[in-house]
């Protein structure tokens, strides 16, 4: 998986970011594998968080903790960043 596709590089001197592509996002989401999440949250939290919520669980991590408006997100970098290698080492 050729993960930078679906990202902005963006040099700011010496320093390096990749923002996520909001017109990759929906595909980026759906390339991740299913069991990506366990990194962040246990898999019985997000169960019962996914019913409480009359969600998904797929659907409840994408809005919940990977939503489109940013302001509302619970990931942080650190977050992110573990969750991306699981992916990129599986």
């Amino acid at each position: 998986m050729s993960v930078l596709r679906y990202f902005n590089e963006i040099a700011e001197g010496a320093l390096v970011r990749f923002i996520l592509n909001e017109d990759e996002r929906q595909d980026f989401l759906d390339s991740l594998p299913e069991d990506f999440c366990i990194n962040y949250i246990s898999k019985n939290d997000l169960e019962k968080q996914a019913k409480a919520n009359d969600l998904s669980i797929r659907n409840f991590f994408d809005q919940f903790k990977i939503p489109e408006i940013p302001e509302y997100a619970n990931v942080r970098s650190g977050d992110f960043g573990e969750m991306l290698c699981f992916i990129l080492l599986n």
